[in-house]
């Protein structure tokens, strides 16, 4: 195993994925959730082995990089927070500690939105860029049936008239 794959292979058991491996040195990566589908991969010498990989464990639920204890620990909070029930209850004031973290926790939360967003817009330009290029090209391959087949119309009047 190379070690651009060591850490992967780490974090998706820490992740909770079960791997398996065959005498070829394939892996076999079952994800936690039976709902997504397994991921078959292998160490190799290509460049790109790596990157699609990673680009079908992440299809299947993959989160990579994985994300800092700081991170986790954010996401954590929100999610206990969300899962609360409000009380009507008035509430005691939190003390300055308290605030502090709940501020660091909440601009890590938006630094990973942020995040998300600018991969988000990323990819949709990438998706424009390409749906231009290929209707381009679908212009491009239209002109040309065009002309061919008024060339082949203009042969065959030829023919016809003779």
């Amino acid at each position: 195993m190379t070690s651009e794959f060591k850490p992967i292979i780490s974090e998706l058991s820490n992740q909770g994925w079960h791997l398996e491996t065959n005498s070829n040195g394939h892996y076999k990566a079952t994800p936690p959730d039976p709902t997504k589908k397994l991921i078959h991969f292998s160490d190799s010498n290509d460049p790109r082995a790596v990157h699609n990989a990673l680009r079908d464990l992440r299809a299947s639920g993959f989160v990579w990089p994985a994300p800092s204890k700081k991170e986790l620990r954010a996401q954590n909070r929100i999610e206990a927070e969300a899962n609360q029930e409000p009380d009507n209850e008035p509430k005691e004031p939190k003390d300055m500690d308290t605030l502090w973290l709940e501020l660091k926790d909440a601009k890590v939360y938006l630094t990973l939105a942020n995040e998300s967003l600018s991969e988000s817009k990323q990819k949709f330009e990438e998706a424009k860029r390409a749906f231009k290029e290929a209707e381009s090209e679908r212009d491009r391959a239209a002109q040309n049936l065009k002309a061919k087949k008024a060339e082949f119309d203009s042969a065959f009047d030829i023919t016809a008239a003779a």
